[in-house]
This record gives C-alpha cells, sequence and structure tokens, in this order.
C-alpha cells in the first residue's frame, strides 16, 4: 500500500542537493511494515526517470563473513542494471578473509547517483564485518547513500553520524498507520469501518501494520466488526500466532518469564520491575528489549515508565495464568501495594481487586475513593468496583464509593438503591463517623440530584457544622449541603457551606469541586441580583472546569492506564474515561446566560445557551427554554416563537434547579404570553411557578402581571404591595426592578402621574448599580414614553435612566395619532368582554359616548372588531 507521506520524507532527504543526508536508519520491531515501505519506495523510484538507482541487499545470519557480504553487495549493486556500477563491480575482486573490503574505494569512480537499500541489518554481529561496514559508512563516495533496515540498530558509528548531521531516523512511530492509512489497508481486505470501529482498531493496533492486517484478514466477511473488535487481542489465534513467530521466537525462557511478569501493570518502572521478577538486572534487561525494539515503550516521566504494545501485552497476560492462579494473585498484589506506597490510588484499586485483596481495598477506598471519584475517575471506579468479588463488593466503604460514582455519572436508579439497602451501622468503631457522613452527604446529594428535597428540608442546621477533618470528605459534605441549601432557596447557609467547600478545594487542588463551588455561588450572587459577582464567578467556574479537563488529558502514563476496567485489562486496553466536565458544574452557561439577558445582551445570552443546550444533556430542558426566551427579539414571526417557548416550558420535568435560576426567567415568559393574548398560558405559568417556589414575592408579581393585564388594577395592588414593601421576599431579587416597574403601570392607568416618577425612579435605583435593563422591555409603550418626559428628572439616575431609554426598541410607538386619556380607560375595559352597555354604566356615561370612542380607538389603531383592537392594543404595549 503506497504510504505517500513517507515517500516524500524519504525521497527529500536523499535528494538534497548538498547529499548532507549519506544514511537513512529504518529501524522498528517486528511486522512494523520495514521491508514493505521500502519494498514499494524503491519499485516507485525506479519507475521515475532521473532518480538514483537501487540496489538491495537482504542480510542473512551467512552474511557474517567478509567474503559473504561483499559477495551480496556486489551482486546488489550489479542488480541495479546501471551500466557504470555493473562495470565497476565486474572489476572487484572476491576478497581473502584478512583483506579489508574494497568497495567503497571502487565506487569512488561513480557518476551517478546509487542507493543501498541494507535490510535485515540488526542480524550482522560479526565484528570484522561490522568493523568494515563502519569504514564504508563513513567512507562511502559522494554518490552512494545508504539506507540501512532492520528490527534495532546494528552497533555501527551512527551516534558520530547523526552528530554530523548525515544521517535521517525513521522509526516505529513514522511507520505506525494514521487512520486514513489504515483505512485504505482494510480496504485492501474490502473492509470498510465505521469511525468509532476504526477508533477501537487504532487504540487495539497503535498503527502496528502487522496487527492492522491480522486484523483486516479476520475482518473479511465477519459480520459483527464491533464484536470481533472488542475481542481483537493478542490472544486471538492469528496474533498470538505471529506474535510467537517474530516476537517472542528465540527469547530465552529467563526473558519470556520476565516479560509475563511485567505485562501485570500497564506501565511500570524499573524498580516496579525488580520488585515483580525478583531479579536485580531488570534495569539491563529493559535496556536490551528497548534496544532490539521488543514492541517496548519508553514514557518520559518521573521515574521513566515502560509499556507493552496492548497486543503484546493482552498476549503475555493471558500466559500468567501458566503460572498458577496464586503466583498471579501474588503479582497483582505486589503491583497494588507498589502504588498504594506512591499514592497512585487508581492502579492501586485495580489491582488490588485483580487480587481480591478485600482488606488492601477497603484501605485505599477510605483513604481515596471519594477523591477518586471527585477527580473525574468516577466511571472507571464504579466499573471497577462492580466487576470486583463480593467480599470486595459488599463492604461498607465499597458500597458508598460505588454510590459517589453512580451520582457522578448521573444515575440515581442505582445510586438510591444502593443506599437504600444501606445500614449506617455495618462500619466498625473507628471508621463509624466518617461513613456515617459520607452516607448523609450522599443521601443529601441524591435529594438535591432527584428533586425530592424533603430529606433537605428535613436536615438539622446542626449538621452544617460537622466536619471529619478529611479534606476530600469535608469539601464533598460542603459542596452538598452548600447546594441543598442553595435548590432550597437559603441563600446564607449555602453561601456559608459553598465557600469552604471552595477552601477545601484549594488546600487539595480540586479544580473540579472549585469549579462547582464557584458556579453555584454565582447562582447565589445571581440570586441576590449581583450580576458582576455572578458572571466573575461563572467565569471561574468554567476557567477551573477547563484546568480539570487539561489536568486529567496531562495524566502520568501509568494512572491512564491503571483507570481501565479489569475486564478490559487483560486484553491491553489502556484507555480510561476522564470526564471533560464535572456534572454539577452544568448550570454555569445558563448562569451567565442569564446575567447578559438582564443586561439585554441577547445575542450573548442566546449563543450560551445554545452552547450550552448542545453540551449539557442534564439540563436540556432548561436550556431549550432559555434558547427559545433569548431569541424572541430577532424572532420573524413572535407568536411562533412565543409558542415554541410554551413548547418548551411544558415538554416535560426538567431537572431539579434552584429556585433563584428559575425565577429569574418567570416575568419574561409571562409577558411574552400576555403580549399575544394567550392568558390561559400565563395562568398556568402562575400556577406551575407557585407549586415549585411556593408562596414567595416572585408568584406574587405573577399575579400581579396577570391581574394587570385583565385590568383588574385593585387585585394587581394588592398582589404587588407585599413584594413593594419587602415583606414578601422575591427569589430573583432582580424581579424586584419588574414589580416597581408594573407598580408604575399600575400608577399611570390610575392617572397618578407623580406616581409613576417615583415608581420609575425606584426602578431605577434597583436596577443601575448592576446595569440591569431586561425588565424596562416589559414596559408598554405608554410607560416608556413616560420615562422619556421625566428624563432629566431623575437626578444622579439619569445618565442610566438614558441608557435604558437608548436600549428601548424604537419601533415602540403604539400609532401615529395618540389615543385620548378616554380612550386609554376605555381601552382598558376590552379585555374584560363587557357589554358596551355594562362599560357606560361602570364609567357614568352614555353608551353612545361609549361607541363614539369605540371607533376613535378602531381607527387609530387601524381595526375593525374588539378582538382585533386588544390584539392591537397588546402588540403596540397599549395593553
Amino acid at each position: 500500500m503506497p504510504r505517500t507521506r513517507l515517500f516524500e520524507t524519504l525521497d527529500r532527504a536523499l535528494a538534497d542537493s548538498d547529499r548532507a543526508t549519506s544514511v537513512v536508519l529504518v529501524c522498528a520491531p517486528a511486522g512494523a511494515g520495514k521491508t514493505t515501505f521500502l519494498a514499494d519506495w524503491a519499485h516507485r523510484t525506479r519507475a521515475q526517470p532521473g532518480r538514483p538507482a537501487i540496489a538491495w541487499a537482504t542480510v542473512d545470519e551467512q552474511d557474517n563473513e567478509r567474503p559473504a557480504l561483499q559477495a551480496k553487495l556486489v551482486q546488489a549493486f550489479r542488480g541495479t542494471e546501471h551500466p557504470r556500477v555493473r562495470e565497476i563491480c565486474e572489476q572487484i575482486a572476491n576478497p581473502t578473509p584478512g583483506q579489508p573490503f574494497p568497495l567503497a574505494s571502487s565506487l569512488a569512480e561513480l557518476d551517478e547517483p546509487v542507493c543501498l537499500v541494507l535490510d535485515d541489518a540488526h542480524l550482522l554481529h560479526d565484528p570484522v564485518v561490522l568493523s568494515d561496514l563502519e569504514v564504508f559508512l563513513r567512507t562511502q563516495p559522494d554518490l552512494v547513500q545508504v539506507v540501512v533496515c532492520g528490527r534495532f540498530e546494528p552497533p555501527l558509528a551512527f551516534q558520530k553520524l547523526r552528530l554530523d548531521g548525515r544521517t535521517l531516523d525513521v522509526t516505529f512511530d513514522d511507520l505506525a498507520f494514521t487512520p486514513e492509512e489504515a483505512k485504505a489497508l482494510l480496504a485492501e481486505h474490502d473492509v470498510e469501518l465505521d469511525s468509532d470501529n476504526l477508533s477501537v482498531l487504532m487504540e487495539r493496533t497503535e498503527g502496528w501494520a502487522a496487527g492492522l492486517r491480522l486484523a483486516g484478514m479476520s475482518l473479511a466477511e465477519h459480520p459483527d466488526p464491533a464484536s470481533l473488535l472488542e475481542n481483537f487481542t493478542g490472544c486471538r489465534r492469528a496474533v498470538a500466532d505471529y506474535l510467537m513467530e517474530q516476537v517472542l521466537d528465540g527469547q530465552s525462557e529467563e526473558i519470556r518469564q520476565f516479560l509475563v511478569k511485567t505485562s501485570v501493570p500497564a506501565t511500570f518502572s524499573a524498580a516496579l520491575a525488580e520488585e515483580l521478577t525478583g531479579r536485580a538486572d531488570a534495569h539491563a534487561i529493559i535496556d536490551v528489549l528497548e534496544h532490539r525494539n521488543f514492541l517496548i515503550s519508553r514514557i518520559e516521566t518521573s521515574p521513566t515508565l515502560f509499556r507493552y504494545h496492548p497486543l503484546l501485552r493482552s498476549y503475555l497476560r493471558a500466559e500468567i495464568s501458566l503460572l498458577g492462579r496464586e503466583a498471579g494473585a501474588e503479582l497483582e498484589h505486589l503491583t497494588a501495594r507498589w502504588y498504594a506506597r506512591l499514592g497512585d490510588a487508581l492502579p492501586a484499586l485495580e489491582h488490588g481487586i485483580a487480587a481480591d485483596a478485600a482488606s488492601h481495598v477497603e484501605s485505599v477506598l477510605s483513604d481515596a475513593g471519594l477523591a477518586l471519584v471527585l477527580d473525574g475517575h468516577a466511571e472507571t471506579v464504579g466499573r471497577l468496583l462492580a466487576d470486583a468479588p463480593r467480599s470486595i463488593r459488599d463492604r461498607p466503604i465499597s458500597r458508598l464509593v460505588r454510590v459517589a460514582a453512580h451520582l457522578r455519572e448521573e444515575n440515581p436508579i442505582v445510586a438510591g438503591s444502593i443506599l437504600s439497602s444501606f445500614d449506617d451501622h455495618g462500619a466498625d468503631d473507628e471508621s463509624a463517623f466518617r461513613t456515617t457522613l459520607l452516607a448523609d452527604t450522599l443521601r443529601l446529594q441524591l435529594a438535591v440530584h432527584t428533586g425530592d428535597l424533603g430529606y433537605a428540608r428535613a436536615r438539622p442546621v446542626a449538621a452544617d457544622g460537622v466536619w471529619s477533618g478529611d479534606p476530600h470528605l469535608d469539601a464533598f459534605a460542603a459542596l452538598q449541603r452548600g447546594l441543598g441549601h442553595l435548590h432550597l432557596g437559603r441563600l446564607g447557609p449555602a453561601e456559608y457551606n459553598l465557600e469552604r467547600a471552595r477552601t477545601h478545594a484549594r488546600e487539595i487542588e480540586s479544580p473540579r469541586i472549585e469549579a462547582q463551588t464557584s458556579t453555584a455561588l454565582g447562582i447565589v450572587a445571581l440570586c441576590r441580583g449581583l450580576l458582576d459577582d455572578a458572571l466573575s464567578l461563572a467565569a471561574s467556574g468554567h476557567s477551573k472546569a477547563a484546568a480539570s479537563g487539561r489536568s486529567k488529558a496531562a495524566a502520568s502514563g501509568h494512572s491512564k492506564a491503571a483507570a481501565a476496567s479489569r475486564s478490559k485489562a487483560s486484553d491491553g486496553d489502556l484507555s480510561v474515561s476522564v470526564d471533560d466536565q464535572p456534572a454539577d458544574n452544568r448550570w454555569a452557561p445558563l448562569l451567565e446566560a442569564f446575567c447578559h439577558y438582564l443586561r439585554n445582551d441577547t445575542e450573548r445570552a442566546f449563543e450560551l445557551a445554545g452552547a450550552a443546550h448542545a453540551s449539557s444533556p442534564s439540563t436540556v430542558e432548561d436550556n431549550a427554554v432559555a434558547a427559545q426566551l433569548f431569541g424572541l427579539d430577532t424572532a420573524p414571526n413572535r407568536r411562533a416563537a412565543v409558542s415554541a417557548l410554551h413548547a418548551a416550558t411544558t415538554s416535560g420535568r426538567a431537572a431539579p434547579r434552584p429556585p433563584g435560576l428559575i425565577a429569574v426567567a418567570l416575568p419574561s415568559i409571562e409577558f411574552a404570553y400576555l403580549q399575544i393574548g394567550e392568558t390561559t398560558w400565563a395562568r398556568e405559568l402562575v400556577t406551575s411557578a407557585s407549586t415549585v417556589l411556593g408562596q414567595c414575592g416572585d408568584v406574587a408579581l405573577l399575579e400581579s402581571v396577570l391581574h394587570l393585564y385583565a385590568n383588574q388594577l385593585e387585585r394587581a395592588r394588592v398582589a404587588l404591595r407585599p413584594v413593594l414593601e419587602g415583606d414578601l421576599p422575591c427569589a430573583a431579587a432582580t424581579n424586584v426592578v419588574t414589580a416597581w416597574l408594573v407598580e408604575a403601570e399600575l400608577a399611570r392607568r390610575r392617572f397618578h402621574d407623580a406616581r409613576v416618577h417615583d415608581a420609575l425612579g425606584e426602578a431605577l435605583l434597583l436596577a443601575e448599580p448592576e446595569r440591569v435593563l431586561r425588565p424596562f422591555h416589559y414596559m408598554p409603550s405608554s410607560s416608556r414614553e413616560l420615562l422619556s418626559a421625566s428624563r432629566g428628572r431623575f437626578g444622579s439616575r439619569g445618565s442610566f435612566a438614558d441608557r435604558v431609554w437608548a436600549s428601548l426598541p424604537k419601533t415602540a410607538v403604539a400609532t401615529t395619532e395618540k389615543l385620548t386619556r378616554r380612550e386609554l380607560q376605555l381601552l382598558a375595559e376590552l379585555p374584560t368582554w363587557r357589554t358596551a352597555e355594562e362599560i357606560a354604566a361602570d364609567l357614568s356615561v352614555s353608551v353612545n359616548t361609549v361607541k363614539t370612542h369605540l371607533r376613535g380607538i378602531y381607527r387609530k389603531l387601524g381595526v375593525t372588531t374588539r378582538r382585533d383592537a386588544v390584539t392591537a392594543a397588546r402588540t403596540h404595549g397599549l395593553l
């Protein structure tokens, strides 16, 4: 198969005008595709005019004698069919064993370039032959270039050539197939894989040509590629046969034992290899394996780590069973204890479970189980414990860590099932307190996650002062307590616990918990109307979440590998499931979006809600509502857009949310419904808000607005009064701004102009510090005109009033001809659907007077019916 990128690399090196590169060294393990690549390149080169002649020599054991090797090289040069080369070769006499290598001096007479490919050069070991070949490489003629190919580097003076800049190294990494090249190779077997299956294959083979070729042969006409790839390991017959014949053949029994024992961990250091094998020369053996390119890779960490190719490791792990069950368990236990001493909990847990070392696993989980879950390894830890023997799985700490993992993975059903049967008194006396605290905290987390806040509401406030002294557990407990209070609308206790959680998170350097606490504190700030603080905390949450993702992506090789499940470890799978975004940080984009929306930056708010909608499945319904709401201003068909908003709000039960995060959006939604005349939707919204939030200022505000639109002014005023007087606090402080604007509209309809001005002044006073603009956009155009008329009369708030006015849509003028005061009074009666006679009696005027005013209203609004007049008035903000 053509390897274009490699061909081009080789061509550039050998075509260098100053001939700086005289030697190309192609070294890679068996099955890497070295010879095939060079053979394809040679065939391609011979077919192109003006390219160097190619001389090809394949070395074998018999060439470890001077005459045999020279004869082979002469034959290779003669095979180029280059006239001058053939002529020179005819003049070279076969040397005697004591004669030096005459080839270099003879080829000095060449007048055209020639490239010698010396394949399987790793088989050369005779000192005399190697000395001659080294002289040839150092003194080779200007027009001769050499490609040395082998499984490992023969002992020649390549380092000196490298220092002189005369070599090009082609390694296993260079020869490894890319996904696109792998697709082309599989196509030769009539195999086509989708992207997911191709990724699995690339992970298993790491681009190793032999592995890909064997996979292609196995996959040809196989009915279930996914199933085959799941079981495509070193134990598969074709792969095992290749490994035995091409990789392990010729290895001594001591080396094979070394390989088998060091395959237990996914990665190992020289010191761990000594521990597992009992060999003091482990480092020397590793050096030999590295030098011989034995499908082993070096990981540049401190200390240096090594790993076998996944397919080779899975084969070697299968060989462990030949040592016996007890010996295999002891190797696992040795590995587990090693990682425990290093403080690397995940591989210590994995290997402890594999060894069925219950006491070891309990110790690891007690010390670091919760930390592993909080650090993003929930899926791996949960899977390891679920597959563990019952003696491990049923331990109290194991069950609680499984609960934490399931909740982290947003699987509350299984978590609740485990918790429901958990006995807090199952732990011994020494660990009873911490176990009970963890169980209590997990129950609280489950209650918040499911929205069943009865448990959280019943917990004594004194529990906020109970701590364990373990910074991970205390950080987790403080976070869950803070979230519990936040979801109950208790901002003070929420802030206290969240601040404590953030302090602990910084102490244990946990960006995940810090991200979650920053976001939750941002919601507290939003509930209090502190938008600057909320935005700053939201940005901090994003930053810490990103830092958490980067820290996991940069995790050491052994930690990544040890995170694999026991079932996959036997297959050589080195993957680890590390979450990109903390689930409890899911509110961060929505928090930021609402801050921008309240400042009337609807474009940015819509963008953030859309991104959150795409990336946070757990809040998909809330994000959908937000995206519909934020997009209303630019919707080409407002009625259709509001209908879509209503559909989103009633599509199903959204995830549990903090009350303030719900309340902040409610006025916008209600005004949107009422502006298109959907009073039924608005009434349903008040009912559902009352159910979720209870009796609070936000619900009273919604009731007041509903009465206002029905022209029930006194009922609207009565509902609004406790909000304005502070007797009924709002879950979202910004709704108090809206309350004063509603008061201004009530005063306008009662023709109390002074009260209108005072109410507008209060709204500006509350809105100015945090630059809250959006509530002013709910005002009908007539109230906006009063705001304009009062410009210059708001004192120190005048500049902010100008800013509010500048932000308002300039198409809000209701008509080209203003309605009179009496017409506005009569217009307010139209939605009541009382007859003209009933309206006349209530206003103490004649029916004819009412009808005259109605005709004036219809004319000015450009309508002909009462229903159309109501719709037009609401559209233009007159109702």
